[in-house]
């Protein structure tokens, strides 16, 4: 019976990230990674429960009324959400944030639902083989959904914070990983302050929340994944990486470039041509190729100046080299 319990616990976690994982369009990502980051999010949950078992000795000693909706507020906000989705970001930054395979913008949302997911997957083990059955199927439609959730919007603006830090726009770096992480910290402890209060009509308000929160994320998921930007662009001189929205990418020295890290998209190589190595794409004409009108980088009017200036410096250095 207890095997049957595990099974029906870790079930609609592999789920997700099977889900997850088919999104992922351009370029998956290493299975061993995946397993990495869910694997360190599933650590994470020994300091969430010795911290909030602390918490809710000491806040129980300083609260007459544990019923009370502010202590409930006091223990979903702080007690909960804070220390699980904070242990969530130091696990995927110790797991994924110098690793090269972090290389486009979707990825942070690939990595951050494994942590998350392998999370939820532990927690869930512990739920079930306590309450039974009846607990494993509300979880699967509440709890693991809402882990998937929180974990989506965390890892959009991961994956945003590693552009900029490459970008050199540590500010913008900041400000993004800030946000995901109070994003989820604050959708965590609303369904849980709703979900522990027991009252109706927070419950009603709680099943409205998670309807929208669902249908938001999936529209999330499938703008981010036709928007997905590469992190890193190769130049033409070896190891120097820029972002591509900051320069004009030739595709003809990308030939010549050094492959340390494995960050080209892999339609480049339609673009790549040796045998007429003139031919040049800017980079508005690369960026409508790949992610049509969707790219929040692609506007042919203001870069047209831009990548003609990119265009005659390439020629140039080109026809000297062969002259």
């Amino acid at each position: 019976m207890e095997i049957l319990l595990v099974i029906s616990a870790i079930i609609p976690p592999i789920i997700l990230m099977m889900v997850i994982y088919s999104k992922d369009k351009v370029e998956k990502e290493p299975k061993n990674l995946l397993f990495k980051a869910a694997f360190f999010g599933a650590l994470s949950i020994i300091p969430a429960i010795i911290y909030e078992n602390l918490f809710i000795s000491i806040l129980s000693e300083m609260v007459d009324d544990t019923t009370s909706l502010g202590y409930i507020f006091l223990l979903a906000f702080i007690g909960i959400a804070l220390v699980e989705e904070t242990g969530k970001l130091i696990a995927l930054r110790l797991s994924t944030w110098k690793n090269p395979n972090l290389n486009y913008t979707f990825d942070g949302i690939v990595y951050s639902a494994f942590v998350s997911l392998g999370f939820a997957l532990v927690e869930n083990i512990f739920y079930v083989l306590s309450r039974g059955l009846g607990a494993s199927l509300l979880r699967a439609v509440l709890a693991i959904p809402g882990h998937f959730a929180f974990s989506i919007y965390m890892g959009y603006y991961y994956g945003l914070a590693k552009f900029y830090e490459v970008a050199g726009n540590n500010d913008k770096k900041k400000s993004c990983m800030y946000t995901g992480w109070l994003i989820a910290v604050l959708l965590h402890g609303f369904y849980d302050f709703c979900t522990l209060s027991g009252r109706m009509e927070l419950i009603i308000i709680l099943l409205v929340f998670v309807v929208l929160l669902d249908v938001f994320v999936i529209l999330k998921i499938q703008k981010a994944s036709r928007a997905d930007t590469p992190i890193y662009r190769m130049y033409h001189r070896p190891y120097y990486q820029v972002p591509f929205n900051q320069v004009y990418v030739n595709p003809y020295y990308i030939s010549t470039a050094s492959y340390n890290q494995q960050t080209v998209l892999n339609s480049y190589n339609q673009f790549r041509q040796p045998q007429n190595p003139a031919v040049r794409y800017s980079q508005p004409e690369y960026l409508k190729y790949q992610y049509g009108e969707y790219s929040p980088y692609y506007n042919q009017n203001n870069n047209s100046q831009y990548n003609n200036q990119y265009n005659n410096q390439y020629n140039n250095q080109y026809n000297n080299q062969n002259s």
